[in-house]
């Protein structure tokens, strides 16, 4: 009975354990993709539905690559990205926008506003940095 006793007790505990485990470790999505983005700076998805784990208070972006969209000589360097919850318009990144360059080795940690941290799912948006020239970003996420 008393063996009865501590494996219902030690199952119980499992349980409880289970039930109160902490769901923002479920893991975070990351990839790599390409985007092009069109004139006047105008921002258009990226990625969609990247998986963040809530952990941290912020997705990691890095664009290794911004070129001509239709070719010719390669000046370009930065582009703009921005957060928004998954499927809304909302905007949930800090500041109006965070600047990307290609010659950083680094993610950058896109920053999301408090009070907007619980967006398990965020869209990654993309725009150049020049008003006057289309290109093609090419760039690596984490979700955290």
């Amino acid at each position: 009975m008393k063996k009865k006793v501590v494996k219902v007790f030690s199952f119980l505990v499992v349980v409880a354990v289970v039930i109160s485990f902490n769901w923002s470790l479920i893991a975070a999505s990351s990839g790599e993709s390409n985007v092009n983005v069109p004139l006047n700076c105008e921002f258009v998805l990226g990625s969609m539905n990247v998986t963040r784990s809530t952990a941290y208070s912020y997705v990691e972006v890095q664009a290794y690559a911004v070129t001509p969209r239709y070719g010719g000589t390669d000046n370009y360097r930065y582009c703009r990205t921005i957060l928004k919850g998954a499927g809304s318009n909302g905007v949930i990144s800090r500041g109006s926008y965070y600047t990307l360059d290609e010659e950083n080795t680094i993610c950058t940690q896109v920053k999301i506003r408090e009070g907007q941290l619980f967006w398990s799912q965020v869209d990654i948006y993309f725009a150049g940095n020049n008003e006057s020239k289309e290109a093609n970003v090419r760039y690596y996420y984490n979700g955290k």
